[in-house]
């Protein structure tokens, strides 16, 4: 089972998220629930189904953040570190190929949506390429295309 690596303040917006879906959304889907079948047949009740249909993804959103929560990894800056690509830094690129600079957080896929902004995904060839690396520095990946050629222009 591979870690996920959170900054504390994304690790907190998690708990948070499974915090309000297990304590105030489910019971209010089950609440849902028993309204729908004081309504009577439930054979012929859109209100019961879609409550019930409602229940089971909230369900499935919880299982998954608790899966995703025990595998998290806090990961802090150390002192002097900040000049040096991590998990969590905010890193400016420029791709020398189309002369294009390119923003983003370096993250695990499953963090994904809990960014406001870019995200270079540690699983692509990017971010494999990017962790320890400092601004000035420069490497290539092998794309479909051809090499590609990034310069590090920033890191945060």
């Amino acid at each position: 089972m591979n870690p996920i690596y959170l900054t504390k303040k994304e690790s907190e917006k998690l708990e948070n998220e499974l915090y309000q879906l297990k304590y105030v959304e489910r019971p209010k889907a089950i609440q849902g629930i028993a309204d729908a079948r004081e309504q009577g047949d439930l054979a012929e009740n859109a209100e019961y189904t879609a409550a019930k249909e409602k229940q089971v993804l909230l369900e499935r959103k919880i299982q998954q953040l608790e899966f995703m929560q025990a595998r998290i990894r806090i990961i802090e800056p150390k002192e002097g570190e900040s000049s040096t690509i991590r998990v969590g830094s905010k890193v400016t690129l420029l791709n020398h190929n189309k002369g294009k600079t390119m923003t983003g957080l370096v993250a695990s896929t499953a963090e994904l949506n809990f960014y406001d902004i870019d995200v270079i995904s540690l699983e692509s060839a990017v971010g494999k390429n990017i962790i320890g690396k400092s601004v000035g520095d420069t490497f290539e990946i092998d794309a479909p295309a051809g090499k590609l050629k990034y310069e590090i222009l920033e890191v945060e």
